[in-house]
C-alpha cells in the first residue's frame, strides 16, 4: 500500500467521522450535498438525484426491511459521506428507535433498517437537499399473507425460562421449520442470534430495564423465520420468559390450607413472590419453629408444618405467623396470622341449618383442618363443595329421596381426601313443601286451547297435569320466582262434557267445569283444584238422533195368478236428525221379496229412499207376512198380504 493511498483513505475516514458528528449534533436536519467542483469538468453546482428501494416491501409485523438510498451526482455515485435524511410514516428505524434518522453514503449508497410493531403501510422518504425519493413498505399481521411453503415455524420449548434483567444468558428455542435468517424478540427487545437450525435457535437474551420496585417481568418470545424471504412467518411461544432480579425479597400472599392438627406434618402451600432457594420457613412468633421445606419456586413454597409439641408447644391450639427467609440475600417476609393449629379436624358450625328438600341450598361449614380436595355431606346427603379453605367450606346441598311434606335431617361431615381425616358436625334439616297450584290463566278456555298453570314448590323430576281425568304433558317449566314455576298446557279435546236436551229428543254439549290436578311423577306429590277450569266444547250444536219410518206400513196385493208377480213401492224415511243408515231387508214369507232399492242407504234428516216389494205366489190361496228393514235407528216393518189364484 502506497503512502498516497494511505493518505486518501485517512482523509476519507476523517471526512466520514466529521459528517457523522455533524449529523449527530444536528438531530433530524440532513446535511447538504457536497459542493461542486470536485469532479471532471471543473466548478459549478452539480445535479443530485436520489433513488430508494426496500429489500422487502411486505414484511411481517416486528420483522425488518432494509431501505437503500442511492445518491448520484451527474450520473455518478455521490462522494462518500453525503448525508441522507430518512423518515417514515409508520414504524421506526432500528438504528435509532425513531421515525427519522440521518445516514451517510458509502460508494453512493446509504442504508437504514425499518421495523414496525403494528400492521399497516409505511411511506419511507430519503432526502438529500432538494432531491427526494419515496418507497412503500406494508407490514402485515401473521396469517394475512400466503402460507409458508414449509408449513410455518413452531415453538415447542424454551430453555432456560428465566434470566437476569442484565441479559447475556444463552437461551435455546426448540421447535420446527426454522429458516435462516431469523429475528428473535424478547418483548420489544431484539436478541442476538448465535445459531440457527431447522429445529433449534440459540440466542443471547437482551437486557431490559426492570423498575426498582419490580422483582420480575415476563415477556413474550417471538421468532420471525425466513426474514425477507417469501416464507417469512412469525410464531410466539406459549410460555413466557421471566426476567428475575438476582437478589429477591420474599413477599407472602396466602397460605393453604390455613389450618392443621397440632401433630404437624400438614402439607402447606405458601403463595407469594420473590422466593429464592434456599429458603427457611418458621412458624410462630419470635424465632419460631422451623418447617421442613419440600419445594421452592418463585411464587410458591411447599412445607410440612412443624408439630405443636415439645419446642413447638407454644403453637398448639393457636393462630401463628409464618416467616420466610431467602438465605442468599438474607431478606425476609412475614404473614400474620397465617396458620391455625388445633385438633386434626373440627366442624364448629354450619349456616344455614335448614334448606329446601329439592336441594341447591348454599351452606357454609366453619371449623379448621380442612384441606382441599374434600368430600362433604350435608344432612346425610352428598354435597358439592365450591370453595375450600383451612377454616371454611362453602358447599351446595344435594337432594334427598323425594318426600311429600315434613322434614328430613342428617349430619354434616367433611373428609380430607388426601389424608382421610374427617369430622362430623351439626345436623342439617331438609324441609319438604307440598306442591301447590297457585293460578290458572285463563280460567276459561276452549278445548284444544292453551293455558298457563303456575305451581309453587313443584319439586325435582318430571311433572304431569290431569284435566277432567285426561293426562296432559306440559312444556318445560319456566321459573318465575323462588320455587315458583309456570307451565304451558294444551286443554284436551276428548273431555266428558255435560249435555242439555234440545230439539226433538236431541242433546248438545255445554261448557263444563273440570278439576285440574298437578302430579310430580318423580316424587308422587300432587295438588288438585276442583272445578278450576271451565272448558267450552268443540261444538255446541244440537245433536238429534235419526228416526226411521216406513210408509205405508201395510200393503195388500189382492189376487195374483200363481207364477205371476205384482210390485208395490214402500218408502223408508229419516224423520229425525243426524244420519239414518238403511242396511238391509228380510221377509217372513218367501212369496214376498225386496227386489229394488238402495242398500246400504244414508239418509240425512228429512231424506227418504224407495224400495220395491214383489209378491210372487207359489200356490193358490191366501198369503200373508212381513217385510222388515234394518236401520241404524232400529227395524221398521211392513205387513204384506195377497191371494194366489
Amino acid at each position: 500500500m502506497t503512502g498516497e493511498t494511505m493518505d486518501r483513505r485517512t482523509v476519507k475516514a476523517i471526512a466520514v467521522l466529521m459528517l457523522l458528528l455533524v449529523a449527530a449534533c444536528s438531530g433530524d436536519s440532513p446535511t447538504a450535498p457536497p459542493p461542486g467542483g470536485g469532479g471532471p469538468g471543473g466548478g459549478g453546482a452539480q445535479a443530485v438525484t436520489v433513488a430508494i428501494e426496500a429489500s422487502n416491501d411486505d414484511p411481517l409485523v416486528n420483522s425488518t426491511s432494509t431501505i437503500i438510498a442511492t445518491v448520484t451526482q451527474n450520473g455518478q455515485p455521490a462522494v462518500d459521506g453525503t448525508a441522507v435524511e430518512f423518515s417514515t410514516t409508520l414504524g421506526i428505524f432500528s438504528e435509532t428507535g425513531t421515525a427519522t434518522t440521518v445516514k451517510i453514503t458509502d460508494e453512493g449508497k446509504a442504508t437504514v433498517t425499518l421495523t414496525s410493531s403494528q400492521p399497516g403501510s409505511a411511506t419511507v422518504r430519503a432526502r438529500v437537499g432538494s432531491a427526494v425519493a419515496t418507497t412503500g413498505v406494508t407490514f402485515r399481521a401473521q396469517g394475512t399473507g400466503p402460507p409458508p411453503t414449509n408449513g410455518g415455524p413452531t415453538i415447542n420449548s424454551i430453555s432456560p425460562t428465566t434470566g437476569s434483567p442484565e441479559g447475556g444468558e444463552i437461551i435455546t428455542i426448540n421447535g420446527t421449520n426454522f429458516q435462516a435468517p431469523v429475528r428473535v424478540l424478547f418483548g420489544n427487545r431484539e436478541a442476538t442470534v448465535v445459531s440457527v437450525t431447522e429445529t433449534e435457535i440459540r440466542v443471547v437474551a437482551p437486557r431490559i430495564d426492570l423498575p426498582l420496585d419490580t422483582q420480575f417481568q415476563e415477556v413474550q418470545i417471538t421468532v420471525i423465520s425466513g426474514v425477507g424471504t417469501d416464507d417469512e412467518a412469525s410464531v410466539t411461544a406459549a410460555q413466557r420468559f421471566r426476567y428475575e432480579r438476582q437478589i429477591l425479597t420474599p413477599n407472602l400472599f396466602s397460605v393453604t390450607p390455613s389450618s392443621g392438627p397440632n401433630e404437624g406434618n400438614t402439607r402447606v402451600s405458601i403463595i407469594g413472590e420473590g422466593f429464592q432457594a434456599p429458603v427457611r420457613v418458621f412458624f410462630g412468633t419470635g424465632i419460631g419453629v422451623e418447617a421442613a421445606v419440600q419445594q421452592v419456586t418463585f411464587n410458591e413454597i411447599i412445607v410440612l408444618t412443624p408439630p405443636a409439641l415439645g419446642l413447638g408447644s407454644a403453637l398448639a391450639n393457636s393462630e401463628v405467623p409464618i416467616r420466610v427467609t431467602n438465605v442468599a440475600s438474607n431478606t425476609s417476609a412475614t404473614l400474620s396470622p397465617a396458620f391455625r393449629y388445633g385438633p386434626e379436624m373440627v366442624i364448629t358450625g354450619i349456616s344455614p341449618g335448614v334448606g329446601s328438600g329439592s336441594g341447591g341450598t348454599e351452606v357454609t361449614i366453619f371449623g379448621w383442618g380442612f384441606d382441599d380436595p374434600v368430600a362433604v355431606t350435608i344432612g346425610g346427603i352428598g354435597a358439592q363443595p365450591i370453595k375450600v379453605s383451612g377454616t371454611e367450606i362453602v358447599a351446595i346441598t344435594g337432594a334427598p329421596l323425594p318426600a311429600c311434606g315434613g322434614t328430613v335431617s342428617g349430619p354434616t361431615t367433611v373428609t380430607n381426601l388426601e389424608d382421610g381425616n374427617s369430622a362430623e358436625g351439626p345436623e342439617f334439616q331438609f324441609v319438604f313443601v307440598n306442591p301447590s297450584i297457585t293460578s290458572i290463566s285463563p280460567s276459561s278456555s276452549t278445548a284444544g286451547g292453551t293455558i298457563q298453570i303456575t305451581v309453587a314448590n313443584p319439586g325435582p323430576g318430571s311433572v304431569r297435569f290431569e284435566i277432567g281425568g285426561q293426562t296432559v304433558i306440559p312444556t318445560a317449566g319456566v321459573q318465575i320466582g323462588p320455587d315458583l314455576f309456570r307451565y304451558s298446557v294444551t286443554v284436551p279435546t276428548n273431555l266428558d262434557f255435560e249435555e242439555e236436551e234440545c230439539g226433538v229428543n236431541g242433546t248438545r254439549e255445554i261448557p263444563t267445569a273440570f278439576d285440574v290436578t298437578f302430579i310430580n311423577v318423580t316424587t308422587t306429590c300432587t295438588d288438585s283444584l276442583p272445578g278450576a277450569l271451565t272448558v267450552t266444547p268443540p261444538s255446541t250444536e244440537c245433536v238429534e238422533p235419526p228416526v226411521a219410518v216406513v210408509s205405508p206400513t201395510a200393503v195388500a196385493y189382492g189376487d195374483v195368478a200363481v207364477g205371476a208377480s205384482a210390485d208395490r213401492v214402500v218408502t223408508v224415511s229419516n224423520a229425525g236428525g243426524g244420519t239414518l243408515s238403511v242396511t238391509g231387508a228380510s221377509s217372513s214369507n218367501p212369496d214376498y221379496a225386496v227386489t229394488a232399492g238402495p242398500f246400504p242407504a244414508s239418509l240425512t234428516a228429512g231424506q227418504s229412499a224407495d224400495y220395491t216389494i214383489t209378491f210372487t205366489p207359489a200356490a193358490a190361496g191366501a198369503s200373508t207376512g212381513t217385510v222388515t228393514f234394518q236401520t241404524s235407528a232400529g227395524a221398521v216393518t211392513v205387513t204384506v198380504s195377497g191371494n194366489g189364484i
